[in-house]
């Protein structure tokens, strides 16, 4: 299911005996919640392989513009329907900054990659899906929260209260979004509460309409620039 050969990891042995530098691991697993014996997964040296009788037979189908030695870091199969499936990529070991988002809708047949307004450097290490909204989705990025109303199409910053920190997983559990961070203050954080009238996930303690959601969700305003000289701390020039 993975990539890379025995040999391969016979030479890496020789220079990490820690573990933390051995690959051809499988490094996310989805099993679908509405076909029994579909999964899917992915592996930390490029690979998605996906089986529909409960892991007896696998099928390789890697995006063709996928590049190699990615790290499949989450796939998520889709609550509403069975041939949908998004993953996100993490490249960043590579030198690779850039958000890679993929989506399928025919059991990985073909795949689009989806991450229109994630801007580079915020590379993408996990994707869900809203359970109660079909086309809803987060990422969760190196730079924060993003959503999409459109099935992955546009994607907007959510960041609101949350601090500029690297998300690594997040899930829509009951009413809440929940996010896992890392960084000085690691943790989980509770994003959003969703209103009992709402099927929108809305801030915490708030119920407002779709539009003020999506206006929420937009490119952060900017902020004015600081710069020192000779020891001053002044306004940057616009």
């Amino acid at each position: 299911m993975t990539n890379r050969s025995s040999r391969y990891r016979a030479e890496q042995s020789r220079f990490d005996d820690t573990g933390t530098e051995y690959y051809d691991t499988v490094f996310s697993i989805a099993p679908s919640a509405l076909a029994k014996g579909l999964i899917w997964a992915g592996t930390d040296d490029g690979l998605i392989q996906v089986t529909r009788d409960e892991g007896k037979s696998w099928t390789n189908v890697t995006p063709k513009d996928l590049p190699e030695w990615s790290r499949v870091s989450l796939i998520e199969a889709s609550p509403h329907d069975a041939g949908t499936a998004y993953v996100a990529i993490d490249r960043h070991q590579n030198d690779d900054l850039k958000p890679y988002v993929y989506k399928t809708s025919d059991y990985g047949k073909t795949w689009a990659r989806i991450a229109s307004g994630i801007p580079d450097g915020a590379f993408v290490r996990a994707v869900r899906e809203d359970p109660k909204k079909k086309g809803l989705l987060y990422a969760g990025t190196e730079r924060g929260v993003f959503v999409s109303f459109d099935d992955g199409s546009h994607w907007r910053s959510l960041q609101l209260n949350l601090p500029i920190t690297p998300i690594h997983d997040l899930v829509v559990k009951n009413s809440d979004l929940v996010l896992q961070r890392t960084g000085a203050r690691s943790g989980s954080w509770t994003m959003f509460r969703r209103c009992a009238s709402s099927p929108i996930p809305l801030p915490a303690r708030m119920c407002i309409s779709t539009s003020q959601l999506r206006r929420t969700a937009s490119t952060p305003e900017k902020r004015p620039a600081v710069r020192y000289l000779q020891g001053r701390i002044r306004p940057s020039e616009q």
